[in-house]
Order: C-alpha cells, then structure tokens, then sequence
C-alpha cells in the first residue's frame, strides 16, 4: 500500500512479545488527513474524534476454516497537533483492550485487594504500547521534552 496522503510517520508496537501481535502507528499532519484515511479505510464512524484505534485481524477462509495471515491486529491513528500522552495512553487502552479479547482472557477487577493474572496482563500490555508510541514519536521527533 502506498503511504496515505498527509502521513508523516509510520512505526509498529507490540502488546507482548517483539514476535507476535503488533498495531501499526500511523501519525498524520493533521486531523482531516487522519480522519480522511480512516473513512477512506472503511472507519468513517471516527468523524469527531482527535485519535484512533482500529482493530482488526486479517484471515483468510480456506477448508472450512479461519487461518490468521498478518500478525497485524490493527492501526492506532494520530494527528500531529492533537499527539498528546492522554490521547496517547486512551488509543492504547482501546488497541489492548481488543487484544486482551482475541487473547482470550478477562480483567477481572472484583478484587480491589490484589490485582487478578488478567489485570497484571493487562496493565504490561497497557504499559509496553504507551511507552513504546511514545519513543517512536520521540524518535521521529513528533514530541518534545515536557508534552503534556
């Protein structure tokens, strides 16, 4: 795929491992450019928003079956002006939270007192995409020191 009009950077993250499910980073010029590629991906219900997180799996039928073929779970979309760390942490809480349901496990959060294998599973992922969109936009030079 050709990179998408007004794209001005493009990384991968992991929830877990370095080797399995990963989203794609997309971060635009502008919002319109952000908002323009999602509906032009078939995700216009994002009119209104300031980021995104589009999941999805891609398989293929074959033999009576689903076979996973990407290790691609989805996109996180950001526009350049609105790249906060709270816009930043809300994309990532929607891509880990889709995961955690393909992964097939459940946050359990009835016991306040200790935290639950899920909810530990959980908070890594959480984790591990934040810090690692935030190092990719610090590399691609889209952050500076002290961005709220």
């Amino acid at each position: 795929m050709a990179t998408p009009k007004g794209q001005i950077a493009t990384w991968r993250i992991y929830p877990e491992s370095r080797n399995g499910a990963f989203y794609t980073v997309r971060v635009f010029r502008t919002l319109g450019a952000m908002r323009r590629y999602a509906t032009r991906i078939g995700h216009d219900s994002f009119a209104r928003c300031a980021g995104a997180a589009i999941c999805y799996r891609r398989e293929l039928y074959t033999r009576g079956r689903f076979t996973c073929v990407s290790h691609e779970w989805g996109e996180i979309l950001l526009a350049v002006r609105r790249l906060t760390t709270r816009i930043i942490a809300h994309e990532c809480s929607h891509a880990v939270v889709a995961w955690m349901q393909r992964q097939g496990f459940t946050l359990d959060l009835s016991d306040t007192g200790n935290a639950s294998p899920g909810e530990e599973r959980f908070a890594y992922a959480q984790g591990d995409l934040v810090s690692q969109l935030v190092a990719g936009c610090y590399h691609h030079q889209l952050l500076t020191p002290g961005t709220q």
